[in-house]
């Protein structure tokens, strides 16, 4: 299924809606965007700006995953599909975590995606388990608040 009503999210398709998540680094409304780079999924409808899209691309992906050290490659494609869904993808809007609106939460995922992701970042490391709550804000944005451990023990 393709064209201008829908749009493939993380493996599954949804419609799009006429709203984007509140504030943060999201457009008021979705509307095109002609550069998107890996984002480009979104560009017919997107909650992003092209400047947006080029942070979630940026080496090294300067986005709260890498506190732990750098990413492996694999691991930074599939957080920065993720990342693009968050930030420029309609469909993220039915999902806004309901304490913090420009988060979201228990957005549905394919468990053959959620198995490539953790094969891909199982021995990456990280110090959240949970992105939304388990940091400490400070001036230069989100710092761990816990040792830095593999997906792979988080998981466990």
């Amino acid at each position: 299924m393709s064209g201008r009503g829908s749009a493939w999210a993380l493996g599954t398709c949804w419609d799009l809606s006429g709203h984007c998540l509140a504030g943060g680094k999201h457009k008021a409304a979705p509307g095109p965007e002609g550069h998107l780079g890996i984002c480009q999924l979104y560009a017919a409808n997107a909650c992003c700006s092209s400047k947006v899209a080029q942070e979630i691309s940026s080496t090294p992906l300067n986005i709260y995953w890498n506190r732990c050290g750098n990413l492996s490659p694999r691991c930074e494609q599939y957080l920065q599909r993720v990342e693009c869904f968050y930030c420029c993808s309609p469909s993220a809007a039915r999902w806004p975590h309901p304490q913090r609106p420009t988060a979201v939460l228990e957005v549905p995922l394919c468990l053959s995606f959620c198995e490539k992701w953790y094969t891909a970042c199982q021995d990456d490391l990280t110090c959240a388990h949970n992105w939304v709550s388990d940091w400490q804000r400070g001036p230069q944005g989100n710092n761990c608040s816990q040792d830095c451990v593999s997906y792979h023990q988080v998981s466990a």
